[in-house]
């Protein structure tokens, strides 16, 4: 939908990003742009260049393509929030992966000291 030669940027849009891993959730809500992050894991450079993206791209107001470094933190217009939302999940998930890399990593030691066990036991001394 275009209104005067520019389009109206979508009032709810969810991006999930790979690195750093975080689910971003962008709201237009009149002149405001609320912006709520699960992680916080993006440095107000990385938010930056996010923000300037996301208005090249249309998805907030273009005013926000010319934002100063400065103004990321504490612009009036544009609210960045952590939110934990589905950090709850991923934690459970991670405790789950660390639990089985923590039995494989000690099955292995265990099959390594036995190998090295009957490797030497196999093996006769040979003196100097």
């Amino acid at each position: 939908m275009r209104i005067e030669g520019r389009a109206v940027p979508p009032k709810r849009t969810e991006f999930h990003v790979r690195e750093p891993e975080n689910l971003i959730i962008v709201e237009n809500r009149g002149d405001s742009v609320f912006i709520r992050a699960s992680e916080d894991n993006f440095s107000t450079r990385r938010k930056l260049f996010f923000i300037r993206h996301l208005a090249a791209e249309g998805y907030i107001p273009s005013r926000f393509e010319r934002i100063a470094f400065a103004e990321v933190e504490d612009s009036p217009d544009l609210v960045w929030r952590v939110v934990d939302a589905t950090g709850r999940k991923r934690r459970t998930r991670s405790r789950v992966s660390d639990r089985l890399m923590f039995r494989l990593f000690a099955l292995s030691l265990l099959l390594w000291l036995v190998l090295t066990a009957l490797a030497y036991r196999r093996v006769p001394f040979q003196g100097p």
